[in-house]
């Protein structure tokens, strides 16, 4: 099963081109992924913590895609997603 962008999967929703198995399994594979990036952000704090507990100077260096990735302007707009929730609600 392919993992589509969230936004593809909000917008195959509001068509009903998706099942809830669907949906659920996309969401679940988002999941995973979060999950995973989330475990490495914790590995590297917890580094730079003890790196500064031992008086270690580092400089925190952000790559560009990283800030692009959070600060990119999602693909649907606020109406559209508050009209999906909705629709997901009843």
């Amino acid at each position: 099963m392919s993992k589509y962008e969230v936004n593809t999967i909000l917008s195959m929703w509001a068509q009903d081109k998706l099942t809830v198995e669907q949906a659920v399994g996309q969401i679940l594979q988002h999941l995973q992924a979060l999950l995973g990036r989330l475990g490495q952000v914790e590995k590297q704090v917890e580094q730079l913590r003890r790196q500064e507990e031992r008086g270690v100077v580092v400089p925190i260096v952000a790559k560009p895609d990283a800030i692009q990735e959070v600060t990119a302007k999602p693909q649907i707009e606020e109406a559209e997603w508050a009209e999906v929730v909705s629709e997901a609600v009843v």
